[in-house]
């Protein structure tokens, strides 16, 4: 097992460190976990970045897919926008008093109207209904 060395004594066998002995079956495991850590990390830190890109996305916050046809009393209305310009469909979303969202066609001209008046009232400082 030990073979003597030139008048100093026994020398080492190859994998013996501090007078213990390493299998490489053990050194390729602890590879092998290292290996694995590193890439769970990685992983992870690939999937919070991806949440918060999420958070900044440029795509379209309101689109409307359908449309309704039938004319709220002016008085209920809180607020109309357009749809986002890269929508699908473009129209207007009007918020009701109570906080119901309803889409109509950019063309319907119930619609048409009270956007302008409430646009023009926002410019005055007045509303107009």
């Amino acid at each position: 097992m030990f073979t003597p060395l030139r008048g100093r004594g026994f020398k080492r066998p190859p994998h013996t460190i501090a007078g213990t002995q390493r299998s490489s079956s053990s050194s390729s495991g602890i590879m092998k976990a290292l290996g694995f850590s590193l890439a769970l990390l990685l992983t992870l830190c690939c999937c919070d970045a991806m949440l918060v890109a999420v958070q900044y996305s440029t795509a379209p916050g309101s689109c409307c897919f359908n449309f309704s046809t039938r004319r709220l009393p002016d008085q209920l209305v809180a607020h109309i926008s357009h749809t986002h310009a890269s929508c699908l469909k473009r129209g207007f979303i009007v918020q009701t008093v109570k906080g119901r969202t309803v889409c109509y066609q950019d063309t319907f001209p119930w619609a048409v109207n009270i956007y302008k008046q409430l646009n023009s009232a926002e410019g005055s400082g007045q509303q107009q209904l």
